[in-house]
Order: structure tokens, then sequence, then C-alpha cells
């Protein structure tokens, strides 16, 4: 596993028609990214960790991963839902760092 390290950022949500001091309601930045290589699968992985910016100055983290997987027991790959939010940075990677676990089993790979 490869940690890229901070890459950027990239604003993705935004409303118009409103002064400057209040044009952005929300929008995320890219906190972190991560190339994982799993073995018996040709492409990489990648995992993104966001912080998401509301309006008041609060803030929260998310994280997303360019692939998700299946186990044999299950019918469709898991994509988690709530578990993708965390309050700190280093919570969300625990959260993003436990899912890749599963590719250690996965019987199949499907992109997001």
């Amino acid at each position: 596993m490869l940690n890229f390290g901070k890459m950027g950022s990239r604003p993705i949500s935004s409303t118009k028609n409103l002064s400057m001091a209040h044009q952005l309601e929300a929008y995320d930045e890219l906190a972190k990214q991560f190339k994982f290589q799993v073995s018996d699968y040709n492409k990489p992985i990648f995992g993104y960790i966001w912080k998401t910016f509301r309006e008041g100055g609060t803030y929260n983290y998310y994280w997303e991963l360019s692939h998700y997987c299946r186990l044999e027991y299950e019918a469709e790959p898991y994509r988690p839902g709530g578990k993708c939010f965390a309050d700190t940075e280093v919570q969300a990677t625990e959260f993003l760092m436990e899912y890749m676990k599963r590719f250690e089993t996965a019987v199949d790979v499907h992109e997001n």
C-alpha cells in the first residue's frame, strides 16, 4: 500500500446569484489520497479522505474508494453508508483501512 499524501482540493458544491461572502454553502476539499495494489487485481485502487466545509465554519470528513468488493457470502459488493462519515481525518482513515481489509478475501471487485 502506498500513501500519496495530500494531493489538492476541489470545490464540489456552490450556489449562484449570491454575494461573494455567501457564495459557497458547502464544499469538499481532498485531505488525503491513497493508492493500493491488491493481489489478484490488476488495477490500482484509490482511496480518498474528503473534508467537507459548511456554513458557519463547521466541517466533517468522509471517505470513498474507486472500487468496492464483494465477499463470497454477499450477493452484491458492500458499499458502506454511515461508516463513510467521521469527525476527524484520523477516524475517516481508520474506516477506509478497515474496509480495505475486505479485499484480502474478496471474490469480486467493482468500480465505483
